[in-house]
């Protein structure tokens, strides 16, 4: 985008405009002056430093996510930071942005292409994948929201428009600057302006990074810091793209007509035109005439218009007005609520309304209940709810939670009945409590987007369609009945279905149920899918939101309970008996059993459930030093995916635990208490090559009985089906290539038999398929195949395979005929000595064995003597083996050659 080169011209073409500096000395500079000391206030983007804030780009982000060692590493950050004095406030992204929604699909896209590349890696090297290639682990922000609220650092969440409400919220609380690293926020002239992508804890105890100084950064484009709104605006943005206004940068930069401009020389011709402005740069409309001359571009000009509105709101004179008058993109007032009007994010906001459950003990929720019975609400109880919805008939969601998503258009022709019947559903006081908790991260963010919105969105996962599920698809029942707890519905049919209630709710009994929807928009493969998700009913008479969030009875604390539950698959007994199934653990156990209870597409593995639940039970799961300093042999592809499957199901769980009034605290939801990506792939490669859960256990038999045990209560009432473990792949034959045709003409050699030694010249292995001899690169001899042995070195006995007797007819050099029957190989005539090696033979002198004469026909005489016509002959020594005529012995044979002339 070309916005994007304005950041580029900072770090790069801005003579000091960038600088490092020490944040923990400017701290310091800044507390000397006062007594009482003042506190270095900052705001921080998180969206714009996720690997900052995981810890760095570590080896073991693709494994599942190394929680513990991030809460440490979080932990020294913040201890460093508060000692100096260094007051801290995180931003998170909560808010869809409409407008963004390109940006946002470029986004998945690269993320939905590095993880393509990360699980190849995977498969062909089995090694960690590169940093270049780092994509956030699953269920991050949630980790770090949850992270940083243990840790006591001020949490929030944008609701509308992030960088907006950020900007906003640093120049209302007179805070000293922005920790962020987008070219947006340097549009908006921020009081100070510091990198979080260059943010560095050194162990010297000093917190590195980088400012920019746009005071800097005008004098270099020879403008002042009030005219980079316009700078921006010219550029391209979210609201108006680069293409669209690439005619008026090749004619404001009349050598590049073609081809990308270069970022240096964009950013310094706008900011030329915009000098050259003058007196015309208070009057919008003359800018946008002289940018978009003609009459057929109307619609670019309220573009470039809407731009130039939205940077001017984010300026020190323009956020009073966006504060006040709370300006959409296309310039209207945006109406709000009372509950969102009153509403100021500071510090001295009083608390959000708080649930039941956070104001009173729900630990005794836990404890076992065989039975509850949930009666319908009564009559009474319709009448209230309904008295309290009719309140809400003028309450029209859909046109004032944003005003964007008026203006765009709707991906589902369905989606605008859904839209307008959502305000009657939910009451002011829920719809006030979301607000609330929504903006300073204590829920998930997806609840507000669907009582506000009714549209959610699901980013790309590090997974592939080969063997597991797509993760999305696969927890949807889960976030349908969380639809169906949200809106009512088991309240609405209720009311549909009894002639009181609907003489007392005319306009609840007219409301079409089938018309309530949810928009989900999952990235699947390579591109966006909207898909329209109906509500379900849980399967029980679950009371109405407003009961399950605010009521106090123990009932009420149950019924919460139950609906999480229900929700998760997990509506049993013995899941709730913490000797089963400690306390903390108790999310992660509804989450593998719900993968379980999918018996007719079995999903785990029996060492992969084993492996999960182990490092569940590990002592080192705490010991982030101990996991940091472990290395893994390989990565798994299947483990991996598998990992970021159930961090998927762990987000999906506590939406369903925030929607439900949170029956289980916080504090015992957090991920780093049961789980670890590193650990369980250590887990997952043990308990592949081990014989039993004991061994797995490094044998302690405490952490196997409580690993039994918990096993049982997950699989309570399942007949459990585990995935087949594939069988190993057979290794690929060696292929066998023929021997390359010798073109040179060769001297002919005879072919004996393979000695059974195995040895052929001086006791060496021969290849069966034969062999040359080459001297200086010229092959001067050859030899066929050896069929006189077996693999094994030993001789081979009754094999009719050709081969060269004494006179007879055979083959020589590979399948050439003999050509002299009358003489061997060597010239010599038939008659060939043949003495025998062996023990207590006779040989050139020596005792041994009879020697055996090979007579004129063919034949061999045990004589004791040689004929003399015999002694003129080439001696051939024999160390037993197969004898020329075919027959073997005991021994190999060896050739001794004669010595050279």
């Amino acid at each position: 985008m070309g916005i994007q080169d304005l950041q580029t011209f900072i770090q790069s073409y801005a003579p000091g405009g960038c600088v490092s500096i020490d944040l923990l000395k400017i701290a310091a500079r800044n507390r000397k002056p006062q007594p009482l000391g003042r506190r270095l206030r900052l705001v921080l983007d998180a969206e714009c430093c996720l690997d900052r804030l995981y810890g760095g780009y570590f080896s073991d982000w693709a494994s599942g996510g190394q929680w513990n060692r991030m809460v440490q590493f979080l932990s020294t950050l913040i201890q460093n930071m508060q000692a100096h004095g260094i007051e801290l406030v995180v931003f998170f992204n909560g808010c869809l942005e409409p407008d963004r929604a390109e940006q946002w699909q470029q986004a998945q896209q690269s993320v939905r292409h590095r993880a393509t590349s990360i699980l190849r890696h995977l498969a062909s090297k089995g090694t960690p994948p590169p940093k270049v290639w780092w994509i956030a682990p699953e269920c991050l922000r949630t980790c770090l929201r949850m992270a940083l609220r243990h840790l006591n650092v001020s949490v929030m969440c944008s609701m509308y428009d992030h960088r907006q409400e950020v900007i906003a919220f640093c120049r209302e609380n007179n805070y000293n600057g922005l920790l962020v690293e987008d070219p947006e926020y340097a549009a908006f002239d921020p009081p100070r302006y510091f990198s979080s992508q260059q943010l560095k804890l050194t162990y010297k105890g000093a917190l590195e990074t980088k400012e920019y100084l746009m005071g800097k950064v005008a004098e270099a484009l020879e403008l002042s810091n009030n005219k980079l709104p316009a700078v921006a605006a010219l550029l391209g943005n979210h609201l108006i793209s680069e293409e669209s206004l690439d005619p008026f940068h090749r004619k404001i930069c009349p050598g590049h007509q073609t081809g990308k401009i270069p970022s240096d020389v964009l950013v310094k011709a706008v900011a030329s035109f915009v000098k050259g402005l003058g007196s015309a740069m208070d009057d919008v409309d003359e800018i946008v005439a002289q940018v978009f001359p003609g009459s057929g571009s109307s619609h670019l000009r309220s573009k470039l218009q809407a731009a130039f509105k939205y940077y001017m709101n984010g300026t020190k004179e323009g956020f009073l007005s966006y504060k006040s008058g709370a300006r959409g993109r296309n310039g209207k007032s945006r109406t709000k609520s009372k509950s969102e009007n009153d509403k100021k994010p500071s510090q001295s906001e009083p608390q959000a309304l708080k649930f039941a459950s956070d104001a009173a003990d729900s630990l005794e929720a836990l404890q076992p209940t065989p039975s509850i019975k949930v009666d319908p609400p009564s009559t009474e109880d319709c009448s209230n709810e309904i008295t309290v919805t009719n309140g809400l008939a003028s309450l029209q969601l859909s046109s004032s939670s944003s005003s964007s998503t008026s203006s765009a258009p709707s991906p589902n022709p369905a989606s605008h009945d859904a839209e307008l019947n959502l305000a009657g559903l939910v009451s002011a006081e829920v719809l006030r409590t979301a607000s609330e908790r929504h903006s300073k991260g204590m829920m998930a963010p997806q609840i507000h987007q669907i009582l506000s919105l009714g549209q959610i969105r699901l980013s790309a996962v590090l997974e592939d369609e080969t063997e597991l599920p797509l993760a999305h698809l696969f927890f949807r029942p889960v976030r349908q009945m969380v639809y169906g707890i949200l809106f009512n519905l088991h309240h609405l049919s209720f009311l549909q279905s009894h002639k009181a209630a609907k003489d007392k709710a005319t306009q609840i009994a007219h409301i079409n149920l089938d018309s309530i929807a949810v928009q989900e928009i999952v990235w699947l493969k390579d591109s966006s899918r909207v898909d329209r998700v109906k509500p379900e009913r849980v399967g029980w008479g679950v009371p109405t939101v407003q009961r399950l969030w605010f009521g106090s009875t123990v009932d009420d604390k149950r019924r919460r309970l139950r609906a999480f539950l229900s929700c998760m698959r997990s509506d049993t007994t013995m899941i709730l008996n913490p000797h089963y199934v400690p306390q903390p653990m108790l999310l992660f156990a509804c989450v593998i059993r719900y993968i379980m209870s999918h018996t007719d597409q079995p999903i785990l593995r029996k060492q992969e459930l084993d492996a999960l639940i182990a490092q569940a039970f590990s002592p080192e799961l705490i010991n982030a030093n101990f996991l940091q300093d472990l290395q893994l042999p390989r990565l798994n592809v299947r483990g991996v995916q598998l990992a970021a499957l159930v961090m998927n199901g762990i987000e999906n769980a506590l939406l369903a635990n925030d929607a439900c009034g949170a029956p289980i605290p916080w504090l015992m939801c957090c991920p780093w208490l049961y789980f670890d990506g590193k650990l369980f792939q250590y887990k997952l490669l043990k308990a592949e090559n081990v014989r039993g859960l004991p061994e797995l256990c490094d044998h302690r038999m405490d952490d196997v009985l409580k690993i039994e045990r918990m096993k049982e209560a997950i699989l309570e009432g399942i007949s459990p089906h585990f995935a087949r473990v594939p069988p190993p792949q057979p290794m690929p034959l060696p292929l066998r290539v023929p021997p390359p045709v010798n073109l040179m003409p060769t001297p002919l050699m005879p072919v004996f038999p393979h000695n059974g030694r195995g040895g052929g010249a001086r006791g060496r292995n021969m290849v069966a398929e034969g062999g040359r001899l080459r001297v200086a690169g010229i092959v001067v001899g050859q030899w066929g195949d050896n069929y006189g042995s077996s693999a094994n070195g030993r001789s081979q006995p009754n094999r009719n395979v050709p081969f060269q007797q004494a006179g007879g007819k055979g083959y020589m050099n590979s399948g050439m005929p003999n050509l002299y029957q009358n003489y061997n190989a060597r010239g010599d005539p038939k008659s060939v000595r043949l003495a025998v090696r062996g023990r207590g033979a006779v040989q050139n002198g020596r005792r041994g064995r009879a020697t055996k004469k090979l007579t004129p026909n063919g034949t061999i005489s045990k004589g004791g003597k040689v004929g003399p016509e015999s002694k003129s002959a080439s001696a051939l020594k024999t160390e037993s083996g197969s004898q020329p005529n075919g027959h073997p012995e005991e021994k190999t044979a060896s050739l001794q050659e004669p010595s050279c002339q």
